[in-house]
């Protein structure tokens, strides 16, 4: 966690425009932009349990109709990249998803600086975050199930905080005696938040069999600022990777910032301030493919400082992710995830701070053409009384690149 005054915010706000308006014009003076899309379509049988798939947005892999529109244009050494997203199933129909410039800093070494509203690079998932490289419809808990846990709001106690135990995804509010909120709505944390990029920038190299990805953001993995910035910290973000073998690839990831916004400098102890309460998330991933067979196993620690208890509030959380390909365009592939809170102490004795979540989701998916996929999948939750199979959440994809 790096403290900065709002002053110091201006040098890497002005290095990230002046790296999506300088570099790029006069590589677009000599090449043309690329425009492409993706579209998602999606039939489900049963949305009772669709919420728990639910960004703070509301919008979910489940939903009828998505759409992404990537442009990208740019030089042999400097490229930069918009994505949007459209939707009709949030108030925000159109979403500028992410915005960054990558640009090689050396002619014959592969470093690259990259620098804007950028993707999330801890872990390894975000390479498959697109429909079209998802082997099923739904997303890793890791990478956006919500805790009770807020950024923007601050419960009254650890007590407060425990009798909304497993309402994360439906939404909280944490409010003072007198009705009042303690902060603002839609702040709740997760350990990662993929659909939301933050801003940052972050070196990329590597070499040989290894990767690495270092950098700063506005926000921490588990509360990005896909706006203005939040507080007056900055996060730090490294990765780092090794493939002993050209199917084996391993990756340490790790990330540590001030997690609490500005909405609740007013429910901190007094002499402290929201920049002295960061999240610290330490991650590994394994992927490893063999023949006709792919694994990808992930897992994380978080631990979030907080006034609520002095030793933090902890997560961890880990799905492993197997699929198969057989016959002509065909594969299968399952998914278990599941995502755990630390005990705790409170009036009725020893409890997790949130309730534990499991998740299986199972399906095909056939290659119809390079740019069609189609898949049907079924997702069943556990929440805390054991799978519900009458809840099965059942669906349709089609995923179309253009």
């Amino acid at each position: 966690m790096i403290a900065r005054n709002r002053m110091t915010r201006i040098v890497p706000v002005a290095i990230m425009l002046g790296s999506m308006f300088v570099l790029p014009h006069t590589a677009f003076a000599q090449t043309d932009l690329r425009l492409s899309g993706l579209v998602d379509l999606v039939g489900t049988g049963n949305d009772v349990d669709n919420y728990l798939n639910k960004s703070m947005l509301q919008i979910s892999n489940f939903d009828v109709m998505r759409a992404r529109l990537f442009l990208e244009g740019g030089s042999s050494r400097t490229h930069a990249f918009v994505q949007a997203l459209v939707t009709d199933s949030s108030d925000e129909a159109f979403q500028l998803y992410g915005a960054y410039v990558l640009h090689q800093l050396f002619e014959n070494r592969e470093v690259f600086l990259e620098a804007g509203k950028i993707p999330v690079h801890l872990g390894t998932w975000a390479p498959r975050t697109y429909s079209n490289k998802n082997p099923l419809v739904g997303i890793p808990m890791a990478y956006y199930y919500r805790t009770t846990l807020g950024s923007k709001m601050m419960p009254i106690d650890l007590e407060d905080l425990l009798a909304e135990r497993g309402n994360g995804q439906l939404g909280v509010s944490y409010r003072n005696s007198d009705g009042s909120p303690r902060g603002a709505f839609y702040g709740l944390a997760p350990n990662l938040y993929d659909p939301c990029w933050d801003y940052g920038a972050v070196v990329l190299g590597s070499t040989h069999n290894f990767d690495v990805t270092a950098g700063v953001t506005f926000g921490p993995p588990g509360a990005p600022a896909g706006g203005a910035d939040t507080n007056s910290s900055l996060a730090l973000n490294a990765k780092v990777g090794w493939a002993p073998a050209p199917s084996l690839a391993l990756h340490v990831s790790f990330a540590r910032g001030a997690y609490l916004t500005d909405d609740v400098a007013d429910y901190v102890p007094a002499g402290t301030s929201v920049d002295d309460y960061a999240q610290t998330l330490w991650g590994g991933s394994v992927s490893w493919g063999l023949g006709h067979a792919d694994v990808v196993a992930e897992a994380f620690t978080s631990h979030f400082e907080t006034p609520l208890r002095a030793d933090g509030l902890r997560t961890f959380t880990y799905y492993t992710e197997g699929s198969y390909r057989f016959g002509s365009g065909w594969y299968a592939a399952a998914r278990w995830d599941e995502l755990r809170f630390e005990k705790v102490e409170s009036a009725a004795g020893m409890v997790t701070w949130d309730q534990n979540v499991r998740r299986i989701e199972a399906g095909v998916g056939y290659h119809v053409s390079r740019e069609l996929l189609l898949k049907a999948v079924a997702q069943v939750n556990d929440i805390g009384n054991g799978f519900d199979f009458d809840r099965m959440l059942p669906a349709v994809q089609t995923s179309f690149m253009f």
